[in-house]
């Protein structure tokens, strides 16, 4: 075998190897290191179990959607940022803004106040208005 070809051998496998490692190795170590751990999912968890206002926003959502003239053309954007809060009276508020077509087929920006309550487990709808 000639020196040459040793050479062309080598020079294939380390560019084999490289690209191994850059197709498969550098991706598999960021999803490793962008994987949360056990604990952390645990803790996330316990963080929205003890949020009375968890889940408030995605409720509101269904409600709202569910009132709307043409529901199929809602477009809701970032609900999951609505501001919820929690009232004195225990229901939580939640402020939702949706782009949906009218009764004319126009596409309007609308906001509506949700006020819901949560009892063994499932959300119910105390009042819902839509903000002027």
């Amino acid at each position: 075998m000639c020196v040459g070809h040793l050479v062309a051998k080598q020079s294939f496998k380390s560019a084999f190897i490289t690209v191994g490692i850059v197709f498969i190795g550098i991706p598999l170590t960021v999803a490793l290191l962008l994987t949360p751990s056990e604990e952390e999912i645990e803790r996330q968890a316990a963080e929205r179990a003890a949020d009375p206002t968890s889940g408030a926003t995605y409720a509101c959502r269904e409600f709202v959607k569910a009132n709307l003239v043409a529901p199929s053309s809602a477009e809701f954007g970032a609900w999951s940022q609505w501001p919820a809060t929690e009232l004195d009276s225990g229901a939580i508020e939640v402020i939702a803004t949706v782009d949906a077509q009218n009764s004319f087929g126009a596409m309007i920006r609308s906001r509506f106040i949700c006020e819901l309550r949560k009892e063994d487990g499932q959300w119910f709808l105390e009042n819902l208005t839509e903000a002027q």
